[in-house]
């Protein structure tokens, strides 16, 4: 693939964002986290950070969304842009009030992998599969799908050491996102591929043990499996086990910094992995399987139908704890 291919792939997603940002009339401010890891020519990508919201509603209450993690999955991409777009909108459908009346904000990572877009594979410009990059080492990980150190030139390689990219979002929950005692931290990584149905996953993926406060995350499944019976919402060990799973690492730290606390200072870190099931798709059209791309999303006539399938499971998640009451009372119940 010639980078002149990859500049323009690239290009246009970026070109995505920033209208985004351009037409919501100073609603969504956009920062770089940092780079990506450069690949063997010294090629790198800005990774990009929206604030969507007032300045002030952050200092009350800000979910965060990430996608774009593996490069391929592109449909997930959508999706994220596809919901930002409409909560800032106030003539359609999916605007929020609360939002542009700064009673909350909205943190949002698009791309976390810009090379693996521009260069569309799933791993990093080194070969790495960043969410087997974190080092959280798996009980019973699946052979090679879980996760290798055998090579970069096979997919679903570990890295020997944590990327760029894993470092940016690691040190964006430390120093931003989770910096803020007494709060309740919302996350949703979007990702695609996996399985004829959709899930909606929490931690863990390295082992079945019981997640760190497991009945604040019970909590929210119960209160999205009611409006949502299209997803099928449980630990993402239940699927699979994988190594380096980020959000593993990240909640792992989160414990450990929490459990020094006191009780009456505690936040809440909830992070979840919707996984848009994309194989009934190799079904219809079983040539799809010779197409990696294809594989990891929806044939482009049916694009749209995904967007609008994911939109009141988005909306009602960034919506779970935007109003005050709510979140003191949720706080409140935590153990």
């Amino acid at each position: 693939m010639s980078f002149t291919t990859e500049i323009l792939r690239f290009e246009r997603w970026q070109r995505r964002i920033f209208r985004l940002v351009r037409n919501s009339n100073g609603l969504i401010r956009i920062k770089q986290l940092d780079y990506s890891s450069p690949s063997k020519k010294g090629q790198r990508w800005p990774i990009y950070l929206l604030e969507i919201g007032h300045k002030s509603a952050f200092r009350k209450h800000a979910p965060l969304i990430v996608s774009g993690v593996h490069g391929l999955e592109t449909i997930g991409v959508r999706i994220h842009l596809d919901i930002l777009s409409r909560l800032v909108d106030p003539q359609g459908r999916h605007y929020s009030p609360d939002l542009l009346a700064g009673k909350f904000g909205v943190y949002s990572i698009p791309i976390l992998n810009p090379a693996g877009v521009a260069n569309l594979t799933r791993s990093n410009a080194r070969g790495i599969d960043l969410n087997r990059n974190s080092g959280v080492e798996a009980e019973k990980a699946l052979p090679f799908f879980g996760g290798h150190k055998l090579s970069g030139a096979l997919p679903y390689f570990r890295g020997h050491t944590k990327q760029r990219e894993t470092r940016a979002l690691f040190r964006f929950l430390r120093e931003d996102f989770l910096r803020r005692r007494r709060r309740v931290h919302l996350a949703l990584d979007i990702h695609s591929g996996y399985g004829s149905e959709n899930f909606f996953w929490w931690p863990y993926s390295y082992t079945t043990k019981p997640v760190f406060q497991e009945q604040a995350i019970l909590s929210v499944a119960d209160t999205l499996r009611e409006r949502h019976g299209m997803y099928r919402i449980e630990p993402m060990a239940k699927s699979y086990q994988t190594h380096g799973d980020l959000w593993d690492a990240a909640l792992l730290a989160f414990q450990d910094k929490t459990l020094q606390q006191k009780p009456q200072r505690r936040s809440l870190f909830m992070p979840f992995t919707l996984e848009v099931g994309t194989w009934h798709e190799l079904r219809k059209s079983p040539r799809r399987l010779f197409s990696r791309e294809a594989i990891f999303n929806p044939p482009r006539e049916s694009r749209k139908a995904y967007l609008k399938a994911h939109r009141a499971l988005l909306w009602d998640f960034i919506h779970l704890y935007s109003k005050r009451k709510a979140r003191r009372e949720f706080l409140r119940s935590a153990p």
